[in-house]
C-alpha cells in the first residue's frame, strides 16, 4: 500500500460509522465534500447542505488504534 493511500486511511471521516462508501456518507450521500473528505475541516457541526443531522462518529477501531499510539508516545517520554 503506498503511503498516500496510508494517510488517507488515517483521516477521520474515511473512519466515521457513517461511511457508506467510497466518498459517501449518511450526511452526504452524493459525495463527501472534499474538505472534509481529505481531512482539512472535521464534520462536527450540522451543516445546511447536508442530510440529516449525522456528524463525525469514529469507530472503535479507529478510537483504539489512536489510544494505542499515544500510549506509545507517552512511554516514550
Amino acid at each position: 500500500m503506498n503511503k498516500k493511500a496510508t494517510l488517507l486511511e488515517d483521516l477521520p471521516c474515511h473512519n466515521c460509522i457513517h461511511r457508506i462508501d467510497g466518498d459517501t456518507c449518511k450526511a452526504y450521500p452524493n459525495g463527501i465534500p472534499e474538505y472534509y473528505n481529505n481531512g482539512s475541516d472535521v464534520h462536527v457541526e450540522k451543516e445546511p447542505e447536508q442530510v440529516g443531522d449525522f456528524l463525525l462518529e469514529e469507530t472503535e477501531e479507529y478510537k483504539e488504534k489512536w489510544a494505542e499510539i499515544s500510549r506509545k508516545a507517552n512511554e516514550k517520554k
